[in-house]
């Protein structure tokens, strides 16, 4: 046993020392290179554009025009709020804007008559300055209530909720008869003509990153 193990070794040694055939090798030099780094980092698709509209009244929701799913156009109807409350102020304010254009002309044809008869020595230097005081004042007080009626239509264009642009109504969250508040938001509009990922990424990787690497999203 012994000599045929002795035997098994030798002719493995022979074999081994046995001359390699030559092989015409290439010489490279080395140099540095360039090796791209990727990270994996978990992302999610959202809309190009996401809008929450709401209403700065306070009220009751009369109307819901659209749910879920509801494709919209930009200013199309999503609900309405009950203006009571404010279509009064406005009819208020409109009547204000008619009592001062009444005083306003009343006081315009009193500076123009003492404008006529001072220099006529009809009328003196005070009843002259009282009435363009009293004209200015007029103008003013018109232009103060044009302001009230143009602030009450402001608010009357709150009691509709509308799309701000083309979307998806992705979701409602109110129902007729529910109360409105200001700051609610009472729908979620998505823009999902495009989309966009995002993807948060750890301070670390955030630094070797710049605009137009490549990123394969799956």
């Amino acid at each position: 046993a012994a000599a045929g193990c002795g035997g098994v070794d030798k002719a493995a040694e022979s074999q081994e020392g046995a001359s390699a055939p030559a092989v015409d090798v290439a010489v490279q030099s080395l140099a540095p290179v360039t090796w791209p780094e990727s990270y994996e980092v978990t992302a999610g698709v959202k809309p190009f554009r996401r809008a929450t509209p709401g209403t700065i009244l306070m009220g009751r929701v009369e109307e819901v025009a659209h749910r879920e799913g509801d494709r919209v156009k930009a200013g199309d109807l999503l609900a309405r709020i009950e203006s009571k409350d404010v279509e009064a102020h406005l009819a208020q304010a409109q009547a204000a804007v008619e009592a001062a254009r009444a005083q306003e002309a009343n006081a315009r044809a009193m500076r123009e008559r003492m404008e006529r008869l001072y220099p006529k020595n009809a009328a003196s230097k005070k009843n002259l300055d009282d009435a363009v005081a009293g004209h200015e004042a007029a103008l003013a007080g018109l232009r103060a209530a044009e302001e009230g009626v143009a602030s009450a239509h402001a608010q009357l264009a709150y009691a509709e909720v509308r799309a701000p642009f083309d979307g998806v109504v992705t979701a409602r969250n109110v129902e007729a008869g529910d109360m409105a508040a200001p700051g609610m938001p009472l729908f979620v509009v998505d823009d999902v003509s495009k989309m966009k990922i995002e993807a948060a990424v750890p301070e670390s990787i955030a630094g070797t990153l710049k605009a137009g690497d490549a990123a394969d999203v799956e």
